[in-house]
């Protein structure tokens, strides 16, 4: 994140939207839970983007955040004796988050991270041998930061769904997982939450019935009958109650 709130593609980061959507908010006379108008800002059309994929709109959005965030971290931050220390009292990141500064970085900028991190393990080894007690590791810098990115993008798409344009954009959407659909329930004024609750009971009473659907062409009875579009219901389920990447999924 640079100095002036934009992401390492210079765009607005998500806190600095989300700072901005709330001032509009501010300026609101009604009630306390009634919805700003909502102008045509970049937040506004960064959710109608991810309400266009494949997935939940708010686990997209905060995987942009991640690959901004690592991105800019491994090409400008490399050499940044604040970074480096960061990273060094947590010898770097988690499973998740290493798997996706490999997939972004080039050889030798993962060469010049892992050095120093290696370097810096090796040291805690000598420390050990020799009776010392190092302190402790800290978590993965990156899904603490991911956290304060989804509690944002959460705050943010409840504000939005007051939106008709929001919620037409929504209803052919793949909607939000239902970890994250839960989350934004909490953070909803009372007509948002209504809308979602009614909207997301229509999709998972249609994925339990195409679930049923193909439990019951597994019976002997049934099983000569062609499998339809309920083939698939048990990815798309899973893809629905744990937010995974649609291509993470197999039928």
């Amino acid at each position: 994140m640079t100095g002036d709130g934009l992401d390492a593609g210079g765009r607005p980061s998500g806190r600095r939207l989300l700072r901005w959507w709330r001032s509009r908010r501010a300026l609101n006379p009604g009630r306390p839970d009634a919805p700003a108008p909502v102008d045509r800002h970049i937040a506004f059309h960064r959710v109608l983007d991810a309400l266009r994929g494949d997935g939940c709109p708010a686990c997209a959005l905060v995987a942009r955040g991640v690959s901004a965030r690592l991105g800019e971290t491994l090409r400008e931050q490399l050499n940044d004796p604040t970074s480096r220390l960061r990273l060094r009292r947590s010898l770097g990141f988690c499973e998740r988050h290493a798997r996706t500064a490999l997939s972004l970085a080039g050889a030798l900028e993962m060469a010049i991270l892992c050095h120093d991190l290696v370097a810096h393990a090796l040291r805690r080894l000598d420390a050990w041998r020799s009776g010392q007690r190092p302190a402790a590791l800290d978590a993965c810098p990156e899904c603490a930061a991911e956290r304060r990115d989804l509690a944002e993008v959460v705050a943010l798409i409840a504000d939005l769904l007051a939106d008709e344009t929001v919620r037409s954009a929504y209803r052919t959407s793949a909607g939000l997982c239902v970890p994250h659909l839960e989350e934004v329930l909490r953070r909803s004024p009372e007509a948002g939450r209504a809308w979602l609750l009614e909207e997301e009971r229509r999709r998972l009473r249609a994925l339990e019935v195409e679930l049923a659907e193909r439990i019951r062409k597994a019976d002997w009875r049934y099983c000569r009958e062609p499998i339809g579009p309920e083939g698939d219901a048990h990815v798309r389920a899973a893809i629905k109650l744990s937010g995974i990447a649609p291509e993470s999924g197999r039928a």
